[in-house]
């Protein structure tokens, strides 16, 4: 049954089962903090029962993706290298989680280094999607997906470089946004390349999602990413709707999917018109072109955060890992140069789309989730971040919103925005949720 609200101590215990009941098939969870857990839980609930309130996620069980640091738990990164590594401090993002009330039941399985889609990891196993074990689940916060996916916590966070949030929420039937680079800090968070990468939540629900994003954005001055600025407020703009938002479809990027994804995307666009928002037919040119650019830059930051180890000790890396980290050695200078002024051009030219539309909807990935077996990193990451990598590129917030099922899998529905806009995407996703129940559906392994 689907986790209910409750006490922390209820919830915590929910999620304990599940993951003693589950974890085996799944292979999410690295490290389990059952006690301290409990004991939060205990504690909050104390709380409660004299009317004091920690913050806006009191008392709920939060998951972290194994590559944000936390105090006096190891975080592995998903590496070799990590496999023993216990950080002294929280990440900022687990420190703001922990200050509004969360409490951490573990950490989650990831792609090594958070450097591919699959969430095949070659030191701590095979993450499965619970939707089909002998598919791959997305990543690279794949963990982070399939954790609330199978009820073993109420959110999780991730990270996204160029799809690992809204991939696995894709795949896992949940809402997951990247937020505007710069919005929340790094700052403990093994980095994959600092031009992309960005913490965020996934959830069932867009309110969820909202709670966390609010708790963990701001500005860090120790982060040379974060950006200090007024955010909009995600919380306060949660019940505005889409009345009136102008949503441009990406018809050709809609073509790229499936029949049966885009059908499911189309039927989601088409609620979202229901609710008020004025929908127009589009193109989107040149999405694969800024995912080939942005490689230019991606893999080459990768390479240079890894070097060392991978001169002193490339066995240690999974096959796939090392090969794309090889692959980032080779790219020239001229070539990264050349990537970087494309991406000026790039971010120019999506503003001025944004000059007539609030909203852009497609797919999240245009195809179902890859079967495990005989699935290659290279190609395949390639083939699922080919309509995520372009937000990133173009530095725009993005989420993925569940709208459906294709062959009994998840099917997500992307929509991107303006920077810093990102309380407009989670208040379409909250209204989209008001008249559909598919974030409601649960797995067959967990039903």
């Amino acid at each position: 049954m689907m986790m209910s609200e409750g006490s922390a101590v209820a919830r915590v215990t929910a999620c304990l089962a599940a993951i003693e009941k589950f974890d085996a098939a799944l292979g999410v969870m690295i490290t389990v903090c059952a006690d301290e857990a409990l004991k939060q839980a205990e504690e909050a609930d104390r709380a409660a029962a004299r009317g004091d309130w920690h913050g806006v996620l009191h008392g709920m069980p939060i998951a972290l993706k194994d590559n944000i640091d936390t105090a006096g738990i190891r975080t592995t990164s998903g590496g070799a290298f990590d496999a023993e590594r216990v950080p002294t401090a929280d990440a900022q993002v687990a420190a703001r989680l922990k200050a509004n009330g969360a409490i951490i039941i573990g950490k989650v399985n990831l792609a090594e280094y958070a450097f591919s889609v699959t969430t095949q990891n070659h030191h701590y196993g095979s993450c499965k999607n619970p939707w089909d074990v002998s598919r791959i689940p997305g990543g690279s916060s794949g963990g982070s997906g399939v954790v609330v996916a199978a009820n073993m916590a109420a959110g999780a966070l991730g990270t996204d470089t160029g799809g690992s949030v809204r991939i696995p929420a894709s795949f896992n039937g949940l809402v997951g946004i990247r937020p505007t680079l710069g919005r929340v800090p790094n700052t403990g968070v093994t980095p994959v390349s600092e031009a992309f990468d960005t913490v965020g939540p996934l959830a069932r629900r867009a309110v969820d999602v909202a709670r966390m994003l609010h708790a963990i954005e701001g500005y860090d001055p120790t982060d040379l990413t974060s950006v200090d600025a007024a955010f909009d407020d995600v919380l306060g703009q949660l019940d505005r709707g889409v009345e009136g938002m102008r949503i441009g479809v990406a018809t050709n990027l809609l073509a790229e999917a499936t029949a049966e994804i885009a059908e499911r995307v189309a039927d989601g666009i088409r609620v979202l018109e229901a609710c008020g928002a004025d929908v127009f037919e589009m193109e989107l040119n040149d999405t694969a072109e800024a995912q080939s650019q942005m490689m230019n830059i991606l893999y080459p930051e990768a390479s240079f955060r890894h070097a060392e180890k991978m001169a002193s000790a490339p066995e240690k890396y999974g096959p796939g890992v090392l090969e794309r980290l090889e692959r980032g050695l080779k790219i020239s200078s001229m070539d990264s140069a050349r990537a970087l002024s494309y991406q000026r051009e790039y971010r120019r030219k999506m503003a001025r789309v944004f000059d007539e539309f609030d909203l852009l909807a497609m797919p999240t990935v245009p195809v179902a989730p890859p079967h495990i077996a005989g699935t290659d990193i290279t190609e395949t990451t390639h083939q699922l971040t080919i309509l995520t990598y372009w937000t990133a590129m173009a530095q725009l917030p993005g989420i993925s919103i569940p709208c459906g099922f294709a062959d009994g899998l998840p099917v997500g529905l992307q929509l991107v925005g303006r920077p810093f806009a990102d309380g407009e995407l989670l208040a379409a996703a909250a209204q989209y949720q008001t008249k559909t129940e598919f974030h409601l559906a649960e797995p067959p392994l967990v039903a």
